[in-house]
């Protein structure tokens, strides 16, 4: 993702959302149900990150570091919420017969949007840290913050932790991310986060493969 100059990712991926509450709100007056409004809420939450990928892009280009780095602490909260969407298949099992394709559809859309909201939010991040830390030092950043989100998953969808309750039960919180480390016995809460973390760290790593390479200034 370039520098704030060029605003076409960030405006094909707002179209992109848009679309999927277009699809959601058509999906509504189709059914006369709202029981999939919950993935408008979670896309919601996915998008903060990004947005706090921007401001702290913006702080650190005008050498506020500080107050980027405080940035960075709801950008690293809220990050999870963005493969959190990934999970939301679980609810198809609920969805009635008749509609279970179109649910399916919706979930298809917004999680696509959401792993795309956490895409852009980490490499703005990774983009930083690489600028002041060195490329192998981004590259480890990006490997730990992908295991924290599979693990920040695994807290909202099994312990029901939200982002921010760390401001209000920050003990039980760390009581339940210690249990990720290690890996516990073999099931699916415990695969979850590490396969999830992993898969968003792939995910991230084709897009990033997928950039432009910048050459070199002639000398």
């Amino acid at each position: 993702m370039t520098r704030l100059e060029d605003r076409r990712p960030l405006v094909v991926f707002a179209l992109f959302c848009l679309a999927a509450l277009t699809l959601a709100g058509f999906g509504s007056v189709l059914t006369r149900q709202s029981r999939h409004f919950y993935l408008i809420w979670n896309l919601t939450l996915a998008v903060v990150p990004l947005v706090c990928a921007l401001g702290i892009d913006a702080l650190a280009q005008r050498g506020k570091d500080r107050l980027a780095l405080a940035l960075g602490i709801p950008w690293l909260l809220f990050l999870p919420n963005a493969p959190y969407i990934l999970t939301d298949f679980i609810h198809l099992q609920r969805s009635p017969p008749p509609w279970a394709w179109g649910h399916l559809l919706l979930l298809v859309w917004f999680s696509f949007a959401g792993l795309a909201s956490g895409i852009f939010a980490l490499h703005i991040v990774h983009r930083c840290v690489t600028e002041r830390l060195g490329p192998a030092l981004g590259w480890a950043f990006v490997a730990g913050i992908s295991v924290l989100s599979g693990i920040g998953v695994a807290l909202g969808r099994f312990q029901r932790w939200n982002s921010w309750d760390i401001l209000h039960q920050p003990q039980g919180i760390a009581l339940d991310l210690m249990r990720h480390f290690p890996p516990g016995r073999l099931s699916a809460e415990a695969i979850l986060p590490w396969g999830l973390g992993a898969f968003f760290g792939f995910a991230y790593l084709l897009f990033w493969s997928l950039r432009p390479r910048q050459e070199a200034p002639a000398r």
